[in-house]
């Protein structure tokens, strides 16, 4: 039962820290939509026609600052999908145990026994 209870209060702080990672994710893709719009204002000059945009496109993306906010937003990715797997195996690991507890306290010769069903 100590073994359950201390998977069950490991997956509780990952929750949290999942919550947290998926908030910084979304913080950093905004900074990096922001980055984007406001330089795509401050390059435009009003010229028509899609080769102008997509050069103005790329001179945003070659850009330090916008390349700076993309691996930040790669890294909290990152981070978040790392938390996302570790949460997923200590709830895994838990239902494990969740069973194995089960199996072990069930009554094995009362009347709701699993067994007693393959016997006649």
């Amino acid at each position: 039962m100590e073994l359950f209870v201390r998977f069950t209060q490991w997956n509780d702080h990952l929750a949290g820290a999942q919550a947290i990672s998926i908030i910084n994710e979304r913080e950093s893709q905004r900074a990096l939509d922001n980055a984007e719009d406001a330089a795509m204002m401050a390059n435009w000059t009003g010229a028509k026609g899609g080769d102008k945009i997509t050069i103005i496109k790329a001179i945003i993306g070659a850009s330090q600052s916008i390349q700076d906010l993309k691996q930040d937003l790669d890294i909290k990715y990152a981070f978040r999908k790392l938390i996302e797997t570790k949460t997923q195996e200590v709830e895994r690991d838990s239902q494990l145990v969740s069973r194995e507890l089960t199996r072990r306290t069930s009554d094995g010769g009362g009347m709701r026994s699993r067994t007693r069903k393959f016997n006649t």
